[in-house]
């Protein structure tokens, strides 16, 4: 009778041991009708990152990534930043909310269609490393201390992926020497 992962009963039935889930439902949900990705160069306004918090919270949102303008060629090479933010927005749903959604993103974020494999490529920056020696750790933030941690990183000429709606920050420092 729980939606979600009801752990809390799970541990403490266990009373400090091991559990062990001898069962389990998974309620799967239909594929999408329509499938769509979206990407906006957002410059270095003050706001983007309100912007990007903003396109996560689409209902039709899957998955909201910015990318700092070292990671930019590598994701969208036809939208990549000179300078600030590329936001890229997967969205994904019925054809009606898709349409929608696209028509909010391409008004308020001059968003258009990107290239096919953004979003592997997006999700592919997590892990792999470019120079041949740095320093590459994830971060989860509070939204309300995200813009700050960002200025500190930039600050600091780190690499930068983040998801907005979520707070995860991953970030790549390249060492000399």
């Amino acid at each position: 009778n729980v939606t979600g992962y009801d752990l809390m009963k799970l541990q403490v039935g266990a009373h400090g041991s091991f559990g062990v889930i001898s069962a389990a439902w998974l309620r799967l949900g239909p594929r999408p009708e329509c499938e769509r990705v979206f990407a906006a160069a957002l410059g270095e306004s003050g706001d983007a990152l309100a912007r990007a918090v903003a396109a996560a919270r689409l209902p039709s949102a899957r998955a909201c990534a910015l990318v700092d303008l070292n990671f930019g060629f590598v994701v969208e090479s036809d939208r990549a930043p000179r300078s600030g933010w590329l936001l890229i927005v997967e969205v994904a749903g019925d054809e009606a909310a898709v349409a929608r959604d696209a028509a909010r993103l391409g008004a308020d974020f001059g968003a258009g269609d990107a290239t096919r494999g953004v979003i592997e490529r997006v999700r592919s920056l997590q892990g792999e490393n470019f120079a041949p020696a740095g320093l590459r750790f994830r971060l989860s933030v509070l939204p309300s201390r995200l813009d700050r941690v960002l200025r500190e990183l930039a600050g600091a000429d780190a690499a930068l992926l983040v998801y907005p709606g979520s707070g995860l920050v991953f970030a790549r420092l390249a060492l000399e020497g």
